[in-house]
């Protein structure tokens, strides 16, 4: 069996590589030896965790390159206590690698740095406020080169939440319910963008609007932002963009078997404390979610969940609403395969920028080494959890073969199948509240799960808008503007002020 990877075909097996904890073979070549170092500058205390070692040809500073159209080298090592100022070595006896071991790479000049994984709750540990880490060094490396690389991790990553402004907030809230799920600390991080008319009328309450931004995206955005959140249809709102990273990548303000209640912890401690600080009016009419990607499975989720609290929503190219069409693949099928269609041709899960990429082998692959990924993500969001700790795996990482006890799990938290079997609950409560919308060229192969979900509204009678419009996940979609969704959104608020005085 081959697999077919970004134009060129290679044996299945040449791209599992035993790399991982395998001991040198004496008759392989030199291989490369990573010194990693902790300064006390950095972190005094003993380090406990995994060490990462990132490797870039064009990116100057390769701990923050995060783009799924080109997977990166990295590699890794567990240590436990190691004192700082004591060389952690990561060698062929104990390192992680992505794709292959340093020595097996394209040879040429690569930009070298080193990431000290502390913080637990990081969906992105090169990116983590206060992960020790190294200057970036340039160093020779590949075509059977096995250098000897010492990095010193002598500086944090700084923080990623901008200062405070006149019109931006940052929130930071301690979750009881989070914090005892894990056994230690886990906070809520939020940012605010306030109007003018928060400053200008200072007993006025506003309504409040929710934004749940996608996979791998920050609130490191805001830096520059000194201006006022903008009225919409004339209308003052605080404006709320949460925080959705976790450990596993993104919470999905899901109660997950793996992450934790994010649910619970949103609606009964975050929202009550955005309300109170932030003067917001406190009733389901006057909260609102928008998500995008991840976020608007979020959003979704959250309103079908808890109709009770939430006014309205807009989701724009959700994750998969409907598990019968996982970008492509019936996972309650039998014999449904993640990898392969079945003719044994390697299954497309994302085109970027004009690219197929075999998206979840290689990410599947590449988060064995560095935690987290688009694929941990959705089995810790979905999935149970292992006898042994962690996720319960979806499907096998080499043949594809779906786990039919892993996907009927999945059931509970499949969109469709829960408003299908719901609806006569859940109608009168969603009935003209809920717009989707996903293009028709999705670069994660989401429109056909949208769909599904379309016609299934369909033959409920659900008043619910569902477009499947001319675009892909990232351009502007043809169709209902994000002005006109605002719009009937702050109608809807206006009618209900008028109607309760």
């Amino acid at each position: 069996m081959t697999l077919r990877l970004r134009g060129s075909w290679l044996p299945l097996a040449a791209l599992l590589p035993a790399c991982a904890g395998a001991a040198p073979d004496s008759r392989s070549p030199a291989q490369a030896v990573f010194e990693v170092v902790c300064s006390p500058a950095s972190r005094a205390e003993p380090f406990s965790g995994r060490a990462l070692v990132f490797l870039s040809k064009v990116e100057p500073e390769p701990r923050t390159w995060n783009n799924p159209a080109r997977l990166e080298p990295v590699l890794a090592a567990d240590f436990a206590g190691v004192p700082a100022g004591t060389p952690m070595r990561i060698d062929g006896a104990n390192r992680l690698c992505f794709p292959a071991g340093p020595e097996e790479l394209e040879g040429g000049t690569y930009f070298v740095q080193a990431v000290l994984d502390a913080d637990p709750d990081a969906a992105w540990p090169g990116m983590a406020p206060g992960n020790p880490c190294s200057p970036a060094q340039r160093v020779a490396l590949g075509g059977g080169r096995a250098p000897r690389v010492r990095l010193v991790c002598d500086r944090a990553i700084p923080p990623s939440v901008p200062p405070e402004t006149r019109y931006v907030r940052s929130v930071d809230v301690e979750s009881p319910r989070l914090s005892a799920f894990h056994g230690r600390p886990v906070h809520l991080r939020a940012l605010v963008h306030l109007p003018e008319a928060w400053h200008a009328e200072p007993e006025r309450r506003f309504p409040l609007f929710l934004v749940v931004s996608g996979f791998g995206a920050s609130l490191a955005g805001f830096e520059s932002v000194d201006w006022p959140a903008p009225p919409i249809d004339g209308e003052p709102f605080v404006t709320v963009y949460l925080d959705p990273s976790c450990v596993h990548g993104h919470s999905a303000f899901l109660n997950s078997d793996n992450n934790g209640p994010w649910a619970d912890a949103l609606v009964l401690e975050l929202l009550p404390a955005l309300e109170q600080r932030f003067r917001c009016l406190d009733q389901r009419e006057a909260r609102f979610l928008a998500g995008h990607s991840s976020g608007a499975w979020s959003v979704l989720w959250l309103m079908a969940r808890h109709p009770e609290v939430f006014g309205a929503a807009w989701a724009s190219s959700p994750d998969p609403v409907d598990f019968r069409d996982f970008m492509g693949v019936d996972l309650y099928a039998p014999g449904a395969n993640l990898l392969y269609d079945p003719a044994g041709r390697p299954r497309p899960f994302c085109t970027l920028g004009g690219w197929t990429v075999n998206y979840t082998f290689e990410h599947a692959r590449r988060a064995e080494v560095l935690r987290g990924g688009v694929l941990g993500f959705f089995e810790a969001l979905l999935g149970g959890r292992a006898a042994g700790g962690g996720p319960e795996r979806l499907f096998d990482r080499s043949t594809g073969a779906v786990d039919p006890a892993v996907a009927q799990q999945w059931r509970r938290h499949d969109l469709s199948l829960h408003l299908r079997e719901r609806w006569d609950e859940l109608g009168p409560l969603l009935d003209g509240r809920l717009v989707l919308t996903v293009g028709d060229k999705d670069n994660f192969l989401l429109h056909g799960s949208v769909e599904l979900l379309r016609r299934e509204l369909a033959a409920l009678g659900a008043h619910i808008d569902v477009h499947v419009l001319s675009g892909d996940h990232f351009t502007e979609l043809q169709g209902p503007s994000s002005e006109e969704v605002s719009r009937r959104m702050v109608e809807r608020f206006r009618t209900w002020r008028l109607r309760s005085g």
